[in-house]
């Protein structure tokens, strides 16, 4: 596909985004689907073509919208897509569009999607950078056994009278 995108002319080049932006914003979510199929062989033609800036331009509001449309067939495509694009795309490019759809898809309403996550987190995670980590809050540390005080209230100093566990006899 990336030599017959390349060999057409611009004009051709800028119908055929502006087709598939159609595509990807149709009505039926099977069509929307199918889009989101073959946006990263989209994205990697333009990307030979020398077109990152209208990859960048054109393609990322997509890929955004595909990842988050309301349908999961649709979603599961857009987690294949985040590792194509991911080679495509600068580290920042990727920390800045990429992990927000890669977050948003971990913890995705649909049991289908996250599988699918699973099943590409490794292909996923080295595209954004070590620097993306979300950070985590600190652990308290248990105050040292000499220093903690007592919070347990004293006992009393007359233990209640027993009662018998049975009633007595009559």
């Amino acid at each position: 596909m990336a030599v017959a995108y390349e060999a057409l002319p611009d004009a051709t080049r800028a119908e055929i985004r502006a087709l598939f932006a159609q595509l990807c914003r149709d009505d039926t979510p099977m069509v929307r689907r199918a889009a989101s199929a073959s946006l990263a062989k989209l994205a990697a033609a333009m990307f030979e073509a020398g077109e990152q800036a209208s990859l960048k331009q054109d393609l990322l509001p997509l890929f955004s919208a595909l990842s988050t449309d309301e349908q999961d067939s649709v979603r599961l495509m857009g987690v294949e897509n985040c590792a194509a694009m991911g080679k495509l795309l600068s580290q920042a490019d990727n920390r800045a569009v990429l992990l927000p759809v890669i977050r948003a898809v971990a913890q995705d309403k649909s049991w289908r999607v996250r599988y699918v996550v699973a099943e590409h987190i490794c292909e996923l995670l080295p595209h954004v950078g070590p620097e993306a980590r979300h950070p985590t809050p600190p652990h308290p540390t248990p105050p040292h056994p000499t220093t903690h005080t007592n919070t347990v209230a004293p006992l009393p100093k007359t233990p209640p009278p027993l009662r018998p566990p049975y009633p007595p006899p009559r």
